[in-house]
């Protein structure tokens, strides 16, 4: 769609930019949720819950900041619903689990139920407890990181257009798709012709999954009939799993050299950075009285 050079002039020189808030913008969200609870019973309580998810809009927050993985301001502001894809924060598989077991030693258990004193002190009350969190990818967009379309005023939401598979092939820097150096391919985008919107729908490129799992074991002393000790060793996400952020998502050229010359951006497909945190260990140690 070639833009009106008219309407891409400012109507009146003296007034800066004017910015312009509407509710029009529609979403739709479908799931299915199931849960599964096992009840405290033989030392072990659990709870597994997953969603099966999609969540469609044209706009996914109030400002373009809300919209971490997508371009957050509308393309082309005179058909808006072009935009329409899946939302910034749609995920499609989300699993989450927290369980809580009582190890069956010590006074009262399964084994060493008739240890007294010192010993029983010290095999007794001793739990583990987990939570973890799973879920697929979310959405993101590839967009040009100028005004090729020449409306003066929205940048960060024009998109290129689409020529070939992003998950096929290699970036130029040699990585294959599919890696921390390449997650897609920018060879599958070009930039439209000048004063044009392009073709690739928005948020049609989909980021790494993440996966997290937090382990603690707990000790429950009891001192005196009114005084107990609690120990806490906690491992947040204890396997160390590296959860990667969505890539550089400029695609095309990022303005011009010196010389008026396209200057294209090197990183585009690559990830700099995590979500969530790496592994961390910490201990707890409490007095009740």
């Amino acid at each position: 769609m070639v833009f009106p050079t008219a309407l891409a002039q400012p109507f009146l020189t003296a007034f800066g930019s004017i910015e312009r808030y509407v509710t029009d913008a529609q979403s739709f969200y479908n799931a299915l949720q199931v849960t599964f609870e096992h009840r405290f019973s033989h030392g072990f309580t659990g709870q597994v819950n997953y969603d099966y998810a999609h969540a469609i809009d044209d706009a996914s927050g109030y400002n373009p900041s809300d919209a971490v993985n997508d371009a957050g301001a509308s393309q082309n502001l005179f058909d808006r619903k072009a935009d329409r894809g899946r939302s910034g924060f749609d995920i499609r598989h989300n699993v989450t689990l927290n369980f809580l077991y009582d190890l069956p030693f010590g006074p009262g258990k399964a084994f060493a139920g008739d240890t007294t004193g010192f010993a029983a002190k010290a095999i007794g009350g001793w739990q583990l407890s987990g939570i973890g969190t799973f879920h697929s990818n979310v959405p993101f967009t590839p967009v040009l990181g100028f005004d090729n379309a020449g409306t003066q005023s929205i940048v960060n939401g024009q998109r290129p257009n689409i020529i070939g598979n992003p998950y096929s092939g290699s970036c130029p820097n040699g990585s294959p798709v599919g890696t921390v150096n390449c997650w897609f391919n920018p060879a599958a985008f070009a930039v439209p012709t000048a004063g044009t919107f392009g073709d690739a729908g928005r948020n049609i490129l989909a980021g790494p999954d993440f996966a997290e799992f937090d382990f603690a074991i707990i000790k429950n002393t009891k001192l005196t009939e009114r005084t107990g000790l609690e120990f806490r060793a906690e491992f947040f996400n204890i396997a160390n799993h590296p959860n990667f952020a969505v890539p550089t998502n400029t695609v095309g050229p990022n303005g011009s050299g010196g010389n008026g010359d396209a200057v294209f951006v090197p990183t585009a497909g690559e990830i700099f950075s995590t979500v969530g945190s790496s592994r961390q260990i910490q201990f707890g140690l409490r007095l009740t009285f």
